[in-house]
């Protein structure tokens, strides 16, 4: 999983310290969407349920 690229969103990161690690901020839709046409394969998302409900 280390070499999975994984993306975080935070309010409170700037910066990621993990190898393979981006920082997303905005909304999950739109950079889903954007992830999705770059394409790279599937994506998942885990402990999503504070991310997608308001």
């Amino acid at each position: 999983m280390m070499e999975t690229t994984k993306i975080v969103f935070t309010k409170t990161l700037n910066k990621s310290e993990w190898p393979n690690t981006e920082i997303a901020i905005g909304d999950l839709k739109e950079v889903t969407k954007l992830k999705r046409k770059e394409g790279g394969g599937d994506i998942i998302v885990y402990e999503g349920l504070h991310l997608i409900l308001p």
